[in-house]
């Protein structure tokens, strides 16, 4: 997606290998990461609905999807998150997609605003939420300066 940032960029390609190592094949994903897909051989994610995740990823041993969603501190608190957890938690508990994952790759620094979304949308402690806190030193962007 254009226009995204180094940090929403990073957090997405730990959530993908995240998922690659529980098992998943990334299917797709939303942006440009050349560290991971450097021939650019996947495609972008489809819209489920109202819904289009950051990745998507399927294991054939499980039959099980799972979808990546790459949160910095400040899209942790925005309408179109809570919208879209919504969204997930219909799809956790109410559709043919009741066994997938969620896995959710954000800052350690904003693993309090996490709750709170995960809290307000009904997915705090469930199953289908694999949580990633990246300590924030791993995904910070540089500017020139500090390079």
């Amino acid at each position: 997606m254009a226009g995204t940032s180094i940090a929403h960029q990073s957090l997405v390609m730990w959530a993908i290998r995240k998922m690659q190592a529980d098992g998943f094949i990334p299917m797709a994903y939303d942006g440009n990461i050349p560290q991971f897909d450097c021939e650019r051989r996947l495609s972008y994610p489809p819209n489920l609905g109202s819904l289009r995740p950051d990745a998507i990823a399927f294991s054939p041993a499980m039959g099980i999807f799972a979808f990546g969603e790459a949160k910095t501190e400040d899209d942790l608190d925005s309408d179109h998150t809570r919208q879209q957890f919504r969204r997930y938690a219909a799809i956790a508990f109410d559709s043919f997609l009741s066994r997938s994952a969620i896995y959710v790759a954000t800052p350690r620094s904003a693993e309090m605003a996490l709750d709170r979304l995960l809290r307000d949308v009904g997915l705090i402690g469930t199953r289908h939420v694999r949580r990633l806190h990246i300590p924030d030193c791993l995904i910070e962007e540089r500017t020139s300066a500090h390079a």
